[in-house]
C-alpha cells in the first residue's frame, strides 16, 4: 500500500453532526479493500452485505446504496505528503490547512454523508513519521469527535532500518519491529493497532514463523495499552497460479482470533495490487467471493459470544520446542496442554497444534454466569495440504459446563464417565469454548 496522510480526507470522513451510525466497536467488524468504478451498482454493494462486509476502504463509493444496505466507507485522498519528522513549521502549516479544509467540508454534502465511517490518514508509515503523525491525529480528532481515523502499520517482514540517517528511506525507521510498535504506542493517540500481514506472499512457509511473531508483539502490546488489535489479511495473490482457499482464509482470521483480534480485513476485494481477487477489473465474481463469503459467515457465527471476552495471553500447545513456527520466538514455551484455573489439560488427542487464545471477561464473570473461556484455533496446516479433523480434549474445575461455538454454530461436546470433555475440529478452523457455571447463564 502507498503510505499517505490526507486532512482533506479527515475532514470529509470526521465531519461533524451527520447522524451516522458509524463503525459498531462492541462488535466485531469486517472490511475489505477496495470497491472500484466497475463495482459501483446497488447489485455489488448488495453482494458486499451479503459477504458479510461491514465497511470498505475506498476509492470509490455509491453512498445511496451503502446507507440502504448499512455499510460504511473509509475514505481515502493523496493530497498532501507527510512533513519530515521534526519540521515544526511544516507541520503547523498542515494543520492551519487541515482547519481549512475542515470548513470548507463542514458545507459540502461530502461532510454530511453518513456513510463516511472513517477516514486512512496513514498507511504503513516509519516511525520517523510518528511523531509528526501523532499530533496531526490529535489535532484532527480535536476538530471532528465521531468518527473513526485510520492508521494502518508495516508487517514485520518490512525492512529493518540501522537507524541512521543513510537509512532514513528504510520502511520501519527504527531497528527492531518490536521498538516500532512501541513508538506507535507512544506517539500515536489511537485505541487500537492495525496492520498487514499476508502470510501467503512469500514462498514456501518462509513467513510463518514471522506471522506469528507479528500476532505475538502487537497482541502484547494491545494488552499492555489497553488497546484493540485490527488485522489485516489476504484474499487475493501476489502469484496467478495461487487462488487462497477457503483453509487458507482461515487460518489467517482463526489465527488473529486467537490473539484477541476484534476487526478483520481483507485485501483486495476488487482489483488494487497482486492477481486473483473477489472481483475482476470489470466487477465480475471470481471463485473467492463464495469462499469469502463462507469464512465471513464462520466469523459471524463466532464472534457475538468471543466479543464478550477479551485476549488475556495465547498460548501454542502440541508445538515442538524449537520448530520453525516458532524459531523467531525463543522466548516462548511451547505446551503439551493448556491449564488455567477452568481449564485443566487442554490438547489435540493427536498432539496436533493448537493455539489456544486464553479469555477473561469483559463483564463481571459471577454476574455473567461464565466463569472462564478459550479461544481454541487448529494450527496444524497453514498451506491447506492435508486438513483432516481432530479431537480437542480437556477437564473442567468443579461446577463448570462447557459450551462450544464452531464455525457451524453450538455444538455437542462430549463427556466420558470420568469426567473428561471433548469435541471435534476441523484444520484451520477456530472454536469458542465457555466455561460455564452450572445453572447460570447460557
Amino acid at each position: 500500500m502507498i503510505r499517505r496522510l490526507s486532512c482533506l480526507a479527515a475532514a470529509v470522513a470526521l465531519c461533524l453532526e451527520c447522524g451516522a451510525a458509524g463503525l459498531d466497536r462492541s462488535r466485531l467488524n469486517i472490511g475489505v479493500y477496495y470497491l472500484n468504478h466497475n463495482a459501483a451498482t446497488e447489485g455489488h454493494v448488495r453482494d458486499l452485505a451479503e459477504c458479510g462486509v461491514d465497511f470498505v476502504f475506498g476509492p470509490s463509493v455509491p453512498h445511496a446504496f451503502f446507507r440502504r444496505y448499512g455499510l460504511g466507507h473509509v475514505a481515502s485522498f493523496v493530497v498532501r505528503h507527510m512533513p519530515k519528522a521534526g519540521d515544526a513549521d511544516r507541520l503547523q502549516d498542515m494543520l492551519v490547512l487541515c482547519s481549512e479544509d475542515a470548513r470548507k467540508f463542514h458545507s459540502s454534502s461530502c461532510g454530511r454523508e453518513p456513510s463516511i465511517w472513517g477516514v486512512s490518514l496513514a498507511d504503513e508509515p516509519s516511525a520517523r513519521d510518528f511523531p509528526v503523525l501523532g499530533k496531526a491525529v490529535a489535532h484532527v480528532k480535536t476538530l471532528f469527535p465521531g468518527r473513526f481515523l485510520y492508521v494502518n502499520l508495516f508487517p514485520n517482514y518490512a525492512s529493518v532500518a540501522k537507524n541512521t540517517d543513510a537509512e532514513a528511506k528504510s520502511q520501519l525507521g527504527v531497528e527492531s519491529y518490536q521498538r516500532y510498535i512501541d513508538e506507535y504506542c507512544r506517539e500515536i493517540p489511537l485505541d487500537y493497532i492495525s496492520w498487514d500481514f499476508y502470510l501467503y506472499s512469500g514462498r514456501g512457509d518462509s513467513h510463518l514463523p514471522l506471522f506469528y511473531d507479528n500476532f505475538r508483539i502487537v497482541a502484547d502490546a494491545c494488552r499492555r495499552t489497553q488497546r484493540d488489535m485490527w488485522f489485516v489479511g489476504q484474499v487475493n495473490s501476489i502469484r496467478p497460479e495461487l487462488w487462497i482457499s477457503e483453509n487458507m482464509l482461515r487460518f489467517q482470521a482463526f489465527a488473529a482470533m486467537s490473539f484477541g483480534a476484534q476487526n478483520i480485513s481483507w485485501a483486495c476485494y476488487s482489483p488494487g495490487w497482486w492477481t486473483n481477487s473477489v472481483l475482476t477489473a470489470s466487477g465480475e465474481k471470481t471463485q473467492q467471493y463464495d469462499r469469502l463469503k463462507t469464512v465471513n459467515r464462520e466469523i459471524r457465527i463466532i464472534a457475538p459470544e468471543y466479543m464478550r471476552w477479551r485476549n488475556a495471553a495465547t498460548h501454542f500447545v502440541g508445538f515442538a520446542p524449537g520448530e520453525h513456527a516458532l524459531k523467531t520466538m525463543p522466548m516462548v514455551v511451547p505446551l503439551r496442554a493448556f491449564d488455567n484455573a477452568g481449564f485443566h489439560d487442554l490438547h489435540a488427542t493427536d498432539g496436533g497444534r493448537l493455539v489456544v487464545g486464553e479469555m477473561v471477561p469483559r463483564v463481571d464473570a459471577a454476574r455473567s454466569g461464565r466463569a472462564s473461556a478459550v479461544f481454541v484455533f487448529a494450527a496444524d496446516d497453514p498451506y491447506d495440504l492435508s486438513p483432516k479433523p481432530r479431537e480437542v480434549r480437556f477437564r473442567l474445575a468443579d461446577g463448570l459446563t462447557p459450551r462450544v461455538v464452531g464455525v457451524n454454530g453450538e455444538q455437542d461436546v462430549y463427556r466420558t464417565r470420568d469426567g473428561i470433555w471433548s469435541f471435534p475440529i476441523m484444520s484451520s478452523c477456530g472454536a469458542f469454548v465457555v466455561a460455564v457455571q452450572e445453572g447460570g447463564a447460557k
